[in-house]
């Protein structure tokens, strides 16, 4: 039976609260990034907590909307988590193999991150061809947010880069 987004919510807290033990005992610049990575990872957390919490009120008008977009906050969470054990591990290595196999780790989570983005996007679009009238609007808009969202973030990620 697979996991609801409840129980897969339940076990990120609990790799955050690792992560977070993980912080506390780090030293110096790396302590200082760990708990940065890990405050933000509580709030999104919280917002994904939200979200859930939305999607799972039967009541909700766009309840199908509310569920989706908690399952793409809940993916982002458990992507942004993947990608902090990794960073953590980075910032602890003492030598060069053991750095680069942590941020290829890293490097694997987003770019599995942004496959399946766009594999979604993709699908939305063939829906989008196939739909029209208030729905088709509808579902432009969500696009138009998903491919600002990929923007937004590949800007983020150049801006690091340059």
């Amino acid at each position: 039976m697979p996991a609801t987004m409840d129980d897969r919510l339940k076990e990120i807290g609990s790799r955050i609260d690792r992560l977070q033990e993980s912080a506390k005992a780090a030293h110096g610049r790396a302590k200082d990034s760990a708990q940065e990575r890990v405050a933000a990872l509580r709030r999104q957390e919280a917002s994904t907590r939200a979200a859930i919490k939305r999607a799972n009120d039967r009541q909700a008008k766009n309840a199908a909307e509310k569920k989706q977009d908690a399952e793409e906050r809940l993916e982002g969470l458990e992507t942004k988590v993947k990608v902090t054990e990794h960073a953590m591990v980075a910032d602890a290595a003492a030598d060069g193999k053991s750095f680069a196999n942590a941020v290829r780790g890293e490097l694997a989570e987003w770019n599995a991150y942004f496959g399946r983005a766009q594999k979604r996007i993709s699908s939305e679009l063939d829906e989008l061809q196939a739909s029209s009238g208030d729905s088709a609007r509808k579902l432009r808009k969500r696009i138009d947010g998903d491919v600002d969202g990929l923007n937004q973030s590949m800007d983020k990620l150049a801006s690091r880069f340059h």
